[in-house]
């Protein structure tokens, strides 16, 4: 049985959730019309607070890894949403390379990238994995713990294609955010990563790779009252395309002003009923109208991140959108 937030069952109405359900046909005719001219990434995740006097993303992730976190009954969903993300970025895709992490020890990533590769097969497409790590230099299978295993391959190139030594990829899918950078195998002409600074280089790495950190960004902490079984919770929706199709995370050890993304965080499916789909003979506060609450402010932070880049690869600041 998937758990339910206490405050999907017990929290009180909030005036957010209630406008937002009755102004849902406008929603979403906005949201239509915003991705008639913006850029959908392949998939994001978004990590939203509920203070109980706001609702708020924290972090959006355009390469996010937990897909085997998700409540596997709404795999379908995912299966019927990377068919749709396909249908628009390559129609004649069949071959998808796949590229994630170095994490090659890290068993919970592992499984996220398994399950991945999964719903891509699923969705009809030849997949293989292939890695950056310059450990891997054949194929190399790895035991998932589970009874199932993972199999890397080296990347290689040929000319301006990538793919592996005995395929030839229609869509090449990055499951890895290039933290330490766009590795020689991927980079464009050569002068341009020699033009760039140390910095340039590293200021997005964090831990990951073992660089050092050259900037950091202070936000605002918002608090979360949300809650499974006694354990401050914090959802993250996720999404393909520009459809919601699950979500999860709950931590067992921290404060509601705490950072949750730690380690011992447990993970957990959330309860979303009917896909995020409200429930419009329902109260605005019911589990499926809340979580629907959830999915539009996920996806106004997907909007935002395809601004910011577009607004990265143009030089430009876009205008403001409006409603």
């Amino acid at each position: 049985m998937v758990p339910h937030l206490t405050t999907a069952l017990v929290g009180p109405l909030q005036d957010l959730e209630r406008r937002i359900i009755d102004y849902m046909p406008e929603i979403e005719r906005w949201l239509r019309t915003q991705w008639q001219e913006h850029q959908v990434p392949f998939y994001t995740s978004v990590d939203l607070r509920n203070a109980g006097f706001k609702l708020a993303p924290v972090d959006t992730n355009l390469f996010p890894g937990g897909f085997n976190n998700l409540n596997p009954s709404f795999l379908p969903l995912c299966v019927q949403a990377v068919q749709t993300a396909v249908e628009r970025v390559c129609p004649d895709a069949r071959g998808v390379l796949l590229i994630p992490e170095n994490h090659t020890r890290n068993m919970f990533y592992l499984r996220n990238v398994a399950t991945l590769e999964g719903i891509l097969r699923q969705a009809g497409m030849r997949v293989r994995i292939g890695s950056l790590n310059p450990e891997i230099t054949t194929l190399t299978k790895l035991d998932l713990g589970n009874g199932s295993t993972l199999t890397l391959e080296p990347v290689v190139r040929n000319g301006r294609r990538v793919g592996l030594y005995d395929f030839d990829p229609c869509m090449v899918l990055l499951n890895n955010d290039l933290s330490a950078g766009s590795p020689s195998i991927l980079v464009r002409n050569a002068d341009e990563v020699v033009g760039l600074n140390r910095k340039q280089r590293n200021k997005m790495a964090v831990v990951k790779e073992g660089l050092e950190v050259s900037s950091v960004l202070i936000q605002e902490g918002v608090p979360t009252f949300e809650s499974i079984n006694e354990a401050i919770a914090e959802p993250v929706v996720y999404m393909i395309d520009r459809f919601v199709v699950g979500g999860f995370r709950v931590h067992t050890a921290r404060g509601k002003d705490e950072n949750l993304n730690a380690p011992g965080a447990q993970f957990v499916p959330l309860a979303f009923e009917s896909p995020c789909i409200p429930d419009l003979d329902e109260p605005a506060d019911c589990a499926p109208n809340r979580f629907y609450a959830y999915g539009v402010v996920a996806r106004l932070a997907q909007l935002a991140a395809s601004i910011e880049i577009e607004e990265l690869e143009t030089g430009a600041f876009a205008e403001p959108v409006t409603a």
